[in-house]
């Protein structure tokens, strides 16, 4: 078997000689390891080993079989062949999740794709919640893993807010009747004049004390001041006398020229 190895690596490695090749690591991979003696093969076998690492050009174009990990020992270069997809990293796999689907973390030539962790091989890839990227599963990503701006740390969308851009902070969704962020009200509308703005702030005259419910003016009608939604203030809240009993109208006919008069 060890001859074996040394026959059909000579022949790998003058492909990889005319080919081409780059100088890389290879994984532990125990039927190496069973072919040379129980030689340890793992992240540090170059210095374990006295060799050289050369990992042959990739499969061609279409093809999942990855490309072929070598090693140098004592004159005889030694290969393994790394296939994509099986669950085992090898070679120069940046990730090996058990298949040559992309866009799920690991890329169909096994390369870590953006926004994605693959800690183990053979299990799926999870997406990096708060890096700004929204992969996978995740609802939202807004750059950061905090809960309660909108964004919670699982990348979920909480309640009574928005967030349309990865990356960029959520908003809070005016008029939903939740008070979340900078709102400083929400009735429920997002019409103006009600004591909450349409942008969800306060109006001057009014306290919003219950979200969802309407807004509480604070004007006193009779005190002679037109203010808030007032339309009048005769000084009194009696209707019937040109300015009704809510301050509000103008009895049909009447003109209030002053407050207070």
């Amino acid at each position: 078997m060890h001859k074996s190895l040394a026959t059909i690596a000579i022949v790998l490695f003058a492909g990889c000689l005319l080919g081409g090749c780059n100088v890389g690591g290879v994984a532990n991979h125990p039927a190496v390891d069973a072919s040379l003696a129980k030689r340890d093969l793992g992240p540090d076998l170059a210095g374990d080993a006295g060799g050289v690492v050369v990992v042959l050009p990739d499969a061609p174009l279409g093809s999942e079989t990855g490309g072929t990990s070598c090693i140098t020992i004592d004159g005889s270069v030694y290969c393994v062949g790394t296939t994509c997809g099986n669950g085992i990293l090898e070679g120069t796999e940046g990730c090996d999740d058990g298949n040559t689907t992309g866009g799920d973390g690991c890329s169909n030539e096994c390369k870590l794709e953006s926004g994605w962790s693959c800690l183990t091989p053979g299990a799926p890839c999870q997406p990096r919640c708060g890096d700004g990227l929204q992969t996978g599963g995740e609802e939202c990503d807004d750059g950061n893993a905090l809960p309660g701006d909108g964004c919670a740390a699982e990348c979920k969308l909480e309640p009574g807010w928005s967030c349309p851009a990865p990356g960029v902070p959520c908003q809070p969704k005016c008029g939903d009747s939740l008070q979340r962020g900078s709102e400083e009200c929400d009735d429920g509308n997002t019409t103006g004049g009600d004591g909450c703005t349409s942008e969800c702030k306060l109006e001057s005259d009014w306290v919003c004390p219950i979200p969802g419910q309407p807004c509480i003016s604070t004007v006193v009608c009779g005190d002679g001041i037109v203010s808030g939604g007032e339309a009048c203030d005769d000084h009194n809240a009696v209707g019937d006398d040109g300015c009704e009993a809510d301050c509000r109208s103008i009895t049909p006919g009447w003109v209030c020229l002053a407050p207070g008069v």
